[in-house]
């Protein structure tokens, strides 16, 4: 593994007043939360995918529902749900979020996740030598990240594959990529059936 972020988590204090719901758009977040203030596990918890659910479930919190989209599509399921106040526990950089008209949304930064200054040397070497099938990306930045780090070590993007989490990654990542696999869901498990659905392809191909 080549981790593109180094992560470290940050002080924060709760904003003011009580929520009605939790957002969690990143799966790094709800333990996190857990840890420094246990008694928000009270409070429901809206989150995006399924890996992100799991990981709140397993940290205690109570997931109504998740958004399989990105944090837009959670908001719009509080929003169903009558949600007017919630707390956004997440990274200090994120995407954009559109709030719908009468909700309130807080945003509290609970870790940062810093890029990486280069690719390590054996993950350049298993790149040079096309020993890697295929590069896993889960956003956007890392997308972004990935490209420069690659340009900037002289490689080619059109010798690697990748297998990306969404449209929007895909997008991010740019061109050209000798192969991009989008997974149909924005899950861990929909991005390893698009690398298998990739790795046939070439089989059968």
């Amino acid at each position: 593994m080549a981790p593109l972020l180094t992560i470290a988590p940050l002080p924060w204090d709760l904003p003011k007043g009580w929520p009605q719901a939790l957002l969690f758009t990143s799966a790094r977040s709800p333990q996190l939360a857990a840890s420094a203030y246990p008694v928000l596990r009270s409070i429901p918890a809206y989150a995006v995918g399924a890996r992100t659910a799991d990981v709140a479930a397993e940290a205690g919190f109570r997931v109504v529902a998740a958004g399989e989209r990105d944090g837009n599509a959670a908001l719009e399921l509080a929003k169903r749900d009558g949600i007017h106040t919630l707390w956004h526990l997440a990274g200090k950089a994120t995407a954009p979020l559109h709030v719908p008209a009468g909700m309130t949304l807080s945003h509290r930064a609970v870790y940062d996740a810093a890029r990486v200054d280069a690719l390590p040397p054996p993950a350049l070497d298993a790149l040079v030598a096309e020993k890697v099938f295929a590069v896993l990306l889960f956003s956007a930045r890392t997308a972004r990240h990935f490209a420069r780090l690659l340009d900037r070590a002289g490689l080619e993007r059109s010798g690697v594959r990748l297998v990306v989490l969404s449209p929007a990654v895909a997008q991010a990542a740019g061109q050209p990529w000798r192969d991009v696999a989008v997974a149909a869901e924005p899950s861990l498990a929909g991005a390893l059936a698009a690398a298998q659905s990739l790795w046939q392809g070439l089989l059968d191909g």
